[in-house]
């Protein structure tokens, strides 16, 4: 029986040693065993690519209380719409480079107040806001610059004056707009925001001592009127461009051939059928006016 030796007993002689005899030691001096170890610099740091500005709460912040202070910077309570107008304010718009006498701010105070004192006899109602004290604003164009057209010229006055939502303005101004005396004169042009009546299209001279029914007062009232919404296409004896055509003496009748007011007086919807205190379901009746003082 044959045996075969243990490879766990081998000798040392029978190992593959080939690789060790033919390897070269060597010992380190005296110098370079007492060598300091290089020191490497350190690793540049780790860059993070998932955190992002926005998850850093410092530069956050920051940026929110920049748009907040630009938002409260822009924002004025007067931009936020709160329904129609509900009080009217007097204003003397005067064009760029032009000049207003503290007499004329006198005499279109005194007409404005011509019109709201006719307004209550006729109503026993007061209009909501205070015409005695006008406030001058002027314009950032010249009177050249609004020249050529009322709709043209009212809606640039209206942005440059910029009311509140809840102000009706009545605008007065010494301004021409018309480029021609041929045709017809549009004194006065109406919105929502409010009324500007152009003067120097018509002729209109303010005064202290004008009597109510005076060329200005009359215009006044008609263009606030406007602005309460008379009159309604459904109106009965509506023309269809916002007056009536049934008398001569209503306030809102618009002709040559209308009364004049120091031999006729004037009246606030002659019959009660047609823009104030009218019976015609679903017609619009400016007795709802929030203009009006309840």
């Amino acid at each position: 029986m044959s045996t075969q030796a243990d490879p766990r007993h081998a000798s040392r002689a029978d190992l593959d040693d080939d690789f060790v005899a033919r390897a070269v030691f060597t010992e380190p001096s005296a110098a370079e065993r007492t060598r300091p170890f290089p020191v490497l610099p350190p690793p540049p740091p780790r860059l993070d690519v998932r955190r992002r500005w926005y998850r850093r709460p410092v530069p956050l912040v920051l940026l929110v209380a920049l748009a907040l202070a630009l938002v409260a910077a822009a924002w004025r309570p007067w931009d936020v719409p709160t329904g129609p107008p509900d009080h009217l304010v007097l204003i003397i718009a005067v064009p760029d480079g032009a000049d207003v006498h503290p007499d004329f701010v006198d005499a279109v105070a005194h007409e404005a107040e011509l019109s709201t004192l006719w307004l209550e006899t006729q109503t026993g109602r007061a209009v909501r806001g205070d015409l005695s004290s006008p406030r001058v604003v002027t314009l950032s164009m010249t009177a050249e610059e609004l020249r050529g057209g009322t709709v043209r010229a009212y809606e640039r006055i209206m942005a440059d004056l910029d009311l509140r939502d809840d102000a009706f303005g009545v605008v007065v101004s010494p301004l021409r707009t018309e480029t021609t005396w041929s045709g017809q004169q549009t004194c006065g042009r109406g919105g929502r925001a409010g009324v500007v009546l152009f003067l120097g299209n018509c002729n209109h001279t303010p005064s202290t001592t004008s009597a109510w029914g005076s060329p200005l007062s009359r215009t006044i009232t008609h263009e606030i009127l406007h602005g309460m919404g008379a009159v309604a296409d459904c109106a009965p004896h509506g023309t269809s461009d916002g007056h009536v055509d049934d008398d001569r003496a209503d306030v809102m009748y618009q002709g040559a051939d209308r009364v004049d007011p120091a031999t006729t007086p004037l009246a606030l919807d002659a019959g009660r059928d047609d823009y104030y205190g009218h019976n015609n379901i679903g017609c619009p009746d400016i007795v709802q006016s929030p203009l009006w003082v309840d």
